[in-house]
């Protein structure tokens, strides 16, 4: 066995009709064999036979390594998170040949490109996202070692107002405060641009009622 046109090389663990050569990480190449007969002068086939016709191109390639400088952020829209990554080490295959993959536990899994976003995320709670490499040479594919980061999704916050009791002189009113997944302060003014007269820091919703003179306004400011 040779490789087409060059040297001959080492061919290992031989069968009948196959064999195991070592490849060179990044070389395309393509192989001929030819056979040998058992000395047989009287049939006159003594001697090596002519070279094959050229196999297909291979190359040879190990698993890509991992990403590097993996950061997942939020990006503020519910479930969701941007993945920033460095590129792996080829080994072998070329850009076009390796994809990027995540999982978030709980079976969400998907590609993504350094710079893109994901989603699936529950806001509010931390996950752990891998990443990694995944290469496609020769028809096989190959994974290359995770790397992860952990993430912890909201969505925008919101108010929800609703008239309780209308009295003389006054009204009284419930907000409820939504924080989506993320912790947040916000106070009850007793005017536009007044002091505040209470805060919170929450991450579930929080609920309260209030009761307001109508010589007064007040605003819910976050």
């Amino acid at each position: 066995m040779r490789k087409t046109g060059g040297t001959v090389v080492r061919c290992q663990n031989r069968t009948a009709n196959s064999c195991r050569i070592a490849l060179t990480v990044g070389e395309d190449v393509s192989f001929q064999v030819r056979s040998k007969n058992r000395a047989n002068p009287e049939q006159g086939i003594d001697g090596w036979g002519e070279w094959s016709a050229a196999s297909a191109v291979v190359r040879g390639a190990k698993p890509p390594g991992p990403v590097s400088g993996l950061s997942i952020a939020p990006t503020g829209l519910d479930g969701q998170a941007r993945v920033d990554f460095g590129a792996s080490a080829l080994n072998g295959a070329r850009p076009s040949e390796v994809t990027y993959h995540y999982d978030i536990p709980g079976g969400v899994q998907g590609t993504v490109t350094s710079g893109g976003t994901i989603g699936g995320l529950p806001n509010g709670s931390s996950r752990s996202v891998s990443v990694w490499a995944v290469s496609t040479v020769n028809g096989k594919s190959a994974e290359g070692d995770k790397r992860a980061d952990d993430v912890n999704a909201y969505g925008a916050f919101s108010v929800t107002v609703s008239r309780i009791s209308e009295n003389v002189g006054s009204v009284s009113f419930s907000y409820t405060v939504h924080p989506n997944g993320r912790p947040l302060s916000f106070v009850v003014n007793p005017e536009p641009g007044g002091n505040s007269n209470g805060s919170t820091n929450a991450v579930n919703d929080a609920s309260n009622t209030v009761n307001v003179g109508t010589a007064n306004s007040r605003e819910l400011a976050s």
